[in-house]
């Protein structure tokens, strides 16, 4: 049995690792785990250090400095460094490692220039943020001090993320570690053979350089290796490049607000002791989204990679598996939190264990954020930094509110209520954009949930215009989900016996198998075009949706049509001619066939009055939500139509060659099977499918071959002349007039 289960995780793991992109999402974050870890463990014993020889308000004022860096540094870089990651793969995909290097060299020298005006301000503010903000005129030389360091700091972080752009993760730890190494290394020298105040903000200044010099010297290493003079450069102007770069500082901006807005309130509102211990509190529950960091080290490149390659469905996949990996990393830490946080706490001393509550919330609040996936790095890799930015806004200022409210009354307990909340805050509208701009969540719960997606796009006509062919071809989609069946025809209320599905439970039952990987759910419903009451319902239903419109040749479709009818037992006239004149009869209430589901459908001067029906549906939908498609187009080059059709649902490209013809005319055998095949109550379409399922026989595919026992493929009779050029005339004007709608030439219907 253990054998067994052995064996079944082995192979799942081997078929993870034959996905190459997630493979090297896992290696290059798997080797950033690693160095982030040992990173960690040496910040912590930097941090232990500091609360044991110089005690928590040391620790305070180290912690008030860094967030000081923090603050100046993300307004430096400007969203530079961001913007960044997304550039730098972009341009080695689509133009050369030159193109690359070129405008790493020109974001270079913007955050200089923008970083030395930041230092000067900020040399000039020193008086005022050490006695006005902090209270504390010990900390004007700090502040004073510190100013110098920013440019130096901006520069080596920038040179840094430029490493990280071209995915090199080992250079990129060894960096990390390296600093983390001299710094700790530096302040056990100062504390042992001269010791005095403020001894780890020097260590720290001291970083910067260690930094900045180590990150030159690395990545214009990797940037000049294979350049070549003819490599193809695509240039930005600095206007270009800020304007990409703007919103998603404001996103860090805000990022900062939130991650560091309760340390700097609490320095204002409390006093730096209670600082020193919350700041250990947040050391430690980092560790419950350390592996999130460690994979959006690479996952974030990566997702520019293949975003602008256009491989969605590889993006899609190491998004969600990615978030599945930070769950299972993350849930053990929570544990450990809860059973031993007492501990680790004391371990720096007995005055920090009362930041035990802190620790827990803060972890949850983590872990939220870990659970819910690079949701950040995702929207900023697609183009949706400003959406993301605006929802950091959000979670920034929900931060602020709260820790005003908060602090006063609950000190460290109120710091750590209102950065948990805002965190989870601002990773559930994150997902939730995710899901309502792609159709899908990136995060990851290990409870399957009955997803039940509505549908997002509708094939609403034209009956005999090609609908089932692009239906099934569209079924076979890996992310795609149609309906069965086909046609429930739920919001043509006014086609009452028409309709397969009246009950919203009965519709909404039909898309009970949709995943997650579903991006576009539809049906093909083909008289919604025809109805009176569809278009607006489904625009009631989902204003968003995307609409598709199959049209063909009216005397086609209509000859067509009318032995259709005569196949489902609709029509009782055969001959096309008698039935065409019948119309005015039938709207009269006379010469009504037995088993026509509605009437209307029967007036073939009015069902392929397809001008008509698009100026009502684009009354409801905007043009660009509706997709309209010839037959002729359809039919003489079906692969370029499809692959139309799947750019405009938004779907990932797929390798689909052969194109089978769906819906050709048929004479049945027996009548009745046929129109029970195709009315099939729902209860006893249900029932069937379970029994079938139950004992094995839904492979053998039996309703369909039913269906080709009872019918056999047959050529229509070719429309008599006279009736032809009777059904064009009839037409002229709505042809003439959908051409001027289409700004696509149709005379060939006239003819």
């Amino acid at each position: 049995m253990i054998k067994k289960k052995l064996n079944f995780y082995r192979n799942k793991l081997s078929n993870q690792l034959k996905d190459k992109d997630f493979t090297e999402i896992l290696k290059g974050g798997g080797i950033n785990f690693l160095t982030k870890s040992l990173t960690v463990f040496i910040g912590i014993s930097f941090s232990f250090i500091i609360t044991t020889y110089y005690g928590a308000e040391e620790m305070g004022v180290f912690s008030i400095i860094n967030s000081y860096f923090t603050i100046a540094i993300i307004v430096s870089l400007m969203g530079l460094h961001t913007a960044m990651l997304r550039f730098i793969p972009e341009h080695i995909v689509k133009y050369s490692l030159q193109s690359a290097y070129k405008l790493f060299l020109q974001v270079f020298k913007l955050v200089f220039i923008i970083a030395v005006i930041i230092a000067i301000i900020a040399y000039f503010l020193s008086d005022f943020i050490a006695i006005k903000i902090f209270e504390n005129e010990s900390l004007i030389v700090i502040f004073s001090i510190a100013a110098f360091f920013i440019v130096i700091q901006a520069l080596g972080k920038l040179s840094l993320e430029g490493i990280r752009a071209l995915k090199n993760m080992k250079v990129y730890g060894l960096l990390e570690v390296s600093v983390a190494v001299f710094k700790i290394t530096l302040l056990a020298i100062l504390t042992y053979f001269y010791y005095q105040e403020f001894n780890s903000v020097y260590t720290l200044f001291a970083s910067f350089v260690f930094l900045l010099i180590g990150a030159l010297c690395f990545v214009f290493s990797l940037f000049t290796k294979k350049n070549d003079l003819l490599d193809t450069v695509k240039t930005y102007s600095n206007k270009d490049v800020v304007t990409v770069a703007f919103p998603m500082f404001l996103t860090g901006v805000m990022s900062v607000v939130i991650s560091q807005t309760d340390i700097v309130m609490l320095g204002a509102m409390s006093n730096v002791s209670e600082v020193g211990v919350y700041a250990i509190a947040v050391k430690l529950a980092f560790l419950t989204s350390f592996i999130l960091t460690s994979i959006n080290s690479i996952a974030t490149p990566k997702f520019s990679e293949l975003f602008h390659a256009g491989k969605m469905e590889a993006l899609i996949k190491i998004a969600q598996k990615s978030s599945k990996l930070v769950f299972w990393v993350s849930v053990p830490i929570i544990i450990v939190f809860i059973f031993f946080g007492k501990f680790m706490l004391s371990i720096f001393g007995d005055e920090f264990v009362k930041g035990y509550p802190v620790l827990i919330l803060l972890a949850l609040g983590k872990f939220v954020n870990g659970i819910a996936g690079s949701v950040g790095s995702f929207l900023n890799m697609t183009g949706h930094q400003k959406v993301f930015n605006r929802i950091v806004i959000i979670g920034g200022v929900t931060n602020i509110v709260f820790n005003f409210i908060l602090i006063p009354k609950y000190g460290i307990l109120g710091a750590a209520i209102a950065s948990m909340i805002s965190i989870i805050l601002w990773n559930l509208l994150a997902s939730l954009y995710i899901k309502y701009k792609f159709g899908f969540f990136i995060g990851y719960l290990p409870i399957k949930l009955n997803v039940n997606k509505k549908p997002n796009f509708f094939i609403v006509g034209a009956p005999k215009c090609g609908t089932t062919a692009l239906s099934e071809y569209l079924r076979e989609h890996p992310n795609v989900f149609m309906s069965t069946p086909k046609e429930p025809h739920y919001f043509a209320d006014d086609m009452v016996k028409h309709r397969g599905i009246k009950k919203k439970k009965d519709y909404f039952n039909l898309f009970n198998g949709t995943t997650e990987k579903h991006i576009a759910i539809g049906e093909a419903s083909v008289w919604y075009l025809y109805s009176k009451t569809a278009i607006e319902n489904i625009k009631a239903f989902n204003k968003d949706a995307k609409i598709i419109v199959m049209l063909r040749k009216p005397v086609e479709m209509v000859y067509s049509m009318h032995s259709q009818h005569q196949n489902s037992q609709g029509e009782d006239e055969p001959d096309f001619e008698k039935a065409w004149n019948l119309e005015v009869e039938r709207k009269e209430g006379k010469s009504i066939p037995k088993h026509i589901l509605h009437v209307p459908n029967l007036y073939y001067s009015e069902i392929a009055k397809y001008y008509t029906q698009l100026i009502n549906l684009y009354k409801s939908f905007p043009e660009n939500q509706v997709l309209v498609i010839t037959f002729d187009d359809f039919k003489n080059d079906t692969k370029k139509k499809f692959n139309e059709v799947l750019e405009f649902l938004k779907l990932p490209a797929f390798d689909k060659n052969s194109f089978p013809k769906y819906n050709e005319n048929r004479n049945f055998k027996f009548h009745f099977i046929n129109k029970f095949q195709k009315k099939e109550p729902i209860l006893i379409r249900n029932f069937r499918k379970k029994i079938m399922q139950f004992l094995g026989l839904n492979k053998f595919e039996i309703g369909k071959k039913i269906y080709n026992i009872n019918s056999a493929k047959t050529s229509r009779k070719p429309i008599d002349t006279k009736i032809k050029k009777e059904v064009i005339d009839s037409y002229k004007e709505e042809v003439n007039n959908l051409s001027n709608l289409l700004k696509k030439d149709l005379s060939i219907w006239n003819k």
